[in-house]
C-alpha cells in the first residue's frame, strides 16, 4: 500500500478512536480497549485451523497492535454461530465457510457484506493413490468414490452431479476418512480349533486358528475396485496421507467446476458503512498477514494456532500451508489473496442454482461490499 494511504488511514483510525471514547455515533465505550486500540470480534464457523491463520499471524507479529486494533476470536461450531453473533451485534467481523452461506444469509434479508476471500478456490477435491490418473472426471470409472459429504451438502451435491455423467462408477456417502486406515482393532475375533464340543478349552492364542488378516477398505476394495476419497483435502489431510502413503495424487474440486470462495470475511451492512477506516484497515492488515504466512516462516502463527486448537500439531500444519500454495486455493498465480469480483460470485450464484441450493432470482449482488478489496491494499 503506498505510504501516503497508510498515513491517512492511520491518522483516520486515530480520530475515530477518540470519537468512539466518547461514546460517538451510539458506539459502546468498550468498543476501544485501554491502550486506545479499537476492538473488533471476528466470529469463526469452527475450530481455528490453517484457514484462519492470516489472523493469528496477524496476532503473531503484532499487527493488528501497530495497526491500533483489538482483535479477539471468537470460535463457534458452525456457519449458524457466525451469522446469529452478526445478527446480535457479538460479532463486527464475521468468517463465512463460502459463498454458499453468504447466499444463504442474504436470502434471509441480513444485511451483510462480503469484503474478502482467504481462499478463491474451494479446498474440497480428490485424493487417490500414487500413480492414479486423476486430469478429469472419466478418470473416476472403475473407481468406488467415497465421501464424508452428504447427497443433502453443497459438495455432496456437486460430486453426485459430476459422477452421473461417469460410467462404471460406485459412490458411497457418509464416510469418514478414518475408514481409509487399517484397523485390527475391528476385526472379529478368531474361532478356537475345531475339535468336540466337550474337549478341552482352547489354548493359548498361538495354538488357535490363525486369525485372519484385517485387510483395509483400501486393499479389500483395491482387488476389484480401487478407492478414490473425495472430501475436505485440508481436513483429511493426515488420515489420506497415512492411508494412501508417499505419492498421493490430488485434484482439487475446483479444477471440475466447484470454483466458490472460502473463508468469506463478511460485516453487518451498517458496521461496513460508519467504520470504513477501521475496516480497511483489518482488512489491509489480515489480508497482508496471509500472504505473509503463505510466503514465509509460519512457526509464530502456527503457534497460536495450536494453542488455540490442540488437535493441531506442527508436523500437519506445515503440509497442509505447502498444499495451499501448490493448488493456489488462496491466490491465483501471480494475483494476491483477498479480492471477490462480481464476476466470480455470479458465477458461484449460477452453481448454486444448479445445485437447486437456492434461488434464481436472488440478487445476490446484495451481499457483496460496494469496494471489495482490490490489489491496491497491499
Amino acid at each position: 500500500m503506498p505510504s501516503t494511504r497508510r498515513r491517512f488511514l492511520n491518522q483516520s483510525l486515530a480520530a475515530l478512536t477518540l470519537a468512539l471514547g466518547a461514546g460517538a455515533c451510539g458506539r459502546r465505550q468498550d468498543s476501544v480497549d485501554a491502550e486506545g486500540r479499537v476492538r473488533l470480534r471476528v466470529a469463526l464457523p469452527s475450530r481455528p485451523d490453517v484457514r484462519h491463520a492470516a489472523l493469528y499471524e496477524a496476532m503473531a507479529d503484532g499487527r493488528y497492535g501497530t495497526a491500533g486494533l483489538n482483535v479477539q476470536i471468537l470460535i463457534g461450531e458452525s456457519a449458524a454461530d457466525v451469522r446469529r453473533r452478526l445478527a446480535a451485534g457479538q460479532a463486527e467481523v464475521g468468517i463465512l465457510p463460502g459463498d454458499f452461506d453468504l447466499f444463504d444469509m442474504i436470502a434471509e434479508q441480513a444485511p451483510v457484506r462480503a469484503h474478502a476471500a482467504l481462499f478463491r478456490r474451494s479446498s474440497m477435491g480428490f485424493a487417490a493413490r500414487r500413480n492414479t490418473r486423476l486430469r478429469s472426471p472419466s478418470d473416476l470409472s472403475g473407481f468406488r468414490v467415497l465421501t464424508d459429504q452428504s447427497e443433502d451438502s453443497p459438495a455432496g451435491r456437486w460430486l453426485v452431479s459430476v459422477l452421473e455423467g461417469v460410467e462404471n462408477v460406485a459412490l458411497e456417502t457418509g464416510a469418514r476418512p478414518e475408514m481409509l486406515m487399517p484397523d485390527e482393532a475391528s476385526a472379529p475375533p478368531a474361532e478356537p480349533a475345531s475339535g468336540p464340543a466337550s474337549g478341552p478349552a482352547p489354548g493359548p492364542a498361538a495354538d488357535r486358528s490363525p486369525e485372519p488378516p484385517a485387510d483395509a477398505l483400501l486393499e479389500d476394495a483395491g482387488r476389484e475396485r480401487p478407492v478414490i476419497w473425495f472430501g475436505d483435502l485440508i481436513s483429511s489431510f493426515t488420515i489420506v496421507e497415512e492411508a494412501f502413503g508417499e505419492g498421493v495424487v490430488r485434484r482439487t474440486a475446483a479444477a471440475d467446476g466447484y470454483n466458490i470462495h472460502e473463508n468469506l470475511i463478511v460485516c453487518p451492512e451498517a458496521f461496513s458503512r460508519d467504520n470504513p477506516e477501521v475496516l480497511a484497515l483489518f482488512l489491509e492488515t489480515t489480508l497482508g498477514a496471509w500472504r505473509e504466512y503463505l510466503e514465509r516462516a509460519p512457526e509464530a502463527a502456527h503457534a497460536l494456532l495450536i494453542e488455540a486448537n490442540p488437535d493441531l500439531t506442527g508436523e500437519s500444519l506445515v503440509p497442509v500451508r505447502h498444499l495451499i500454495n501448490r493448488f493456489e486455493l488462496a491466490r491465483a498465480g501471480a494475483e494476491d489473496p483477498g479480492p471477490i469480483t462480481p464476476a466470480r460470485l455470479g458465477a458461484s450464484h449460477a452453481l448454486a442454482v444448479s445445485l437447486q441450493l437456492s434461488d434464481e432470482g436472488l440478487d445476490w449482488s446484495r451481499g457483496l461490499a460496494e469496494r471489495p478489496v482490490d490489489s491496491e491494499m497491499f
